[in-house]
């Protein structure tokens, strides 16, 4: 079970207002105690984007792959040792404004109308 999260960045502030997307991956079955500690290290970061949709699709598409054939994908866990694991996408952590980014839904609207 795999967890995605990400949040807007500030890159620049003087010249041209430049944000990126840092996109960070864990896996659900740690607890919860543990990926939340960034010492444990249990959230790696595996993109920063520019271009949010047609970069997801990109950085996504090995796990889209992976989960449409079925297939298992072997993964060197933190303690070194070699795992088979079938990657399954089940949550997307967001804060409100990337999740209307996420869901191309209007910004500002009012969450219960």
């Amino acid at each position: 079970p795999i967890i995605i999260a990400s949040d807007k960045t500030q890159l620049t502030q003087f010249s041209g207002h430049k944000v990126a997307y840092p996109v960070y991956m864990t896996i659900s079955n740690l607890p919860k105690s543990l990926r939340c500690k960034p010492k444990a290290r249990a959230c790696i970061l595996i993109a920063y984007l520019l271009l949010f949709h047609r970069s997801m699709a990109v950085v996504l598409e090995p796990l889209k792959a992976a989960g449409n054939k079925g297939d298992r994908v072997e993964m060197t866990g933190r303690d070194g040792a070699v795992r088979r694991v079938y990657p399954i996408l089940t949550a997307y952590v967001a804060d409100y404004p990337e999740q209307c980014l996420v869901t191309c839904t209007k910004y500002g609207t009012c969450l219960k109308c």
